[in-house]
């Protein structure tokens, strides 16, 4: 039996990589909320139904 190919992903998790994603996403997360809490306000304030579905939508 010839041998097994390796998977090409890798499945054990480089702490490197994983600790500079953590901090990407740290970094990032207040600028992300900001942003969507103030267009969630503008569809709010602005009354239009387009808005608002869209809004909901994910």
């Amino acid at each position: 039996m010839p041998p097994r190919e390796r998977n090409r992903v890798n499945n054990e998790a480089d702490p490197t990589f994983t600790a500079a994603v953590a901090q990407a996403v740290a970094d990032l997360l207040p600028t992300f909320t900001a942003r969507i809490t103030d267009e969630i306000r503008q569809n709010e304030n602005n009354g239009n139904n387009d808005n608002r579905r869209n809004a909901r939508r994910v």
